[in-house]
């Protein structure tokens, strides 16, 4: 039996590529004779990452375009997604094959998705992984990654809900 894992992620002119270079340099490290990973990126304008999943055991799933164009840092990064999250995350899980069966880790590595998304998709999964290096907002997430060095650890308190 192969674990599953889904990893929530967007790359764009008005986001850049570091959360999806991050995102797969984690699922390069997984045994893909042990996990079955998908990555489920929203198509923003002026966005070309499909060639990141050429020669790799991955699933693509592509979300549909957003209208957001705009160059890096003239955004809110909530509104990097372009949708609301919970309409992000209804587009998220009905292009998902096997919606029912549960996913083993859920990753989100994005800074417009957060609480709402989250508490959504902690149903959905056995583990709920957020990469955030902001520490500016609320998760309900299992674990909380701050992959920044030199981070403190009061940087999440009250941020993360206790289980």
């Amino acid at each position: 039996m192969k674990y599953r894992v889904l990893f929530r992620v967007d790359s764009g002119k008005h986001i850049g590529l570091g959360h999806l270079i991050r995102c797969l340099s984690i699922a390069k490290a997984l045994d893909p004779s042990r996990f079955e990973v998908t990555f489920a990126c929203r198509k923003h304008v002026e966005s070309n990452y499909s060639f990141f999943f050429t020669n790799t055991p991955f699933s693509l799933i592509e979300l549909s375009s957003s209208s957001i164009n705009a160059s890096i840092g003239s955004l809110a990064y909530n509104s990097w997604l372009g949708v609301s999250e919970l309409e992000d995350f209804e587009e998220t899980f009905l292009r998902l094959e096997n919606f029912e069966q549960k996913f083993d880790f859920i990753v989100i590595d994005h800074y417009a998705l957060g609480l709402k998304w989250e508490q959504k998709a902690i149903n959905f999964t056995k583990k709920l992984i957020a990469i955030d290096d902001l520490g500016n907002r609320k998760h309900v997430a299992h674990c909380v990654i701050d992959p920044n060095f030199g981070s403190f650890e009061d940087k999440f308190k009250g941020s993360v809900e206790d289980y």
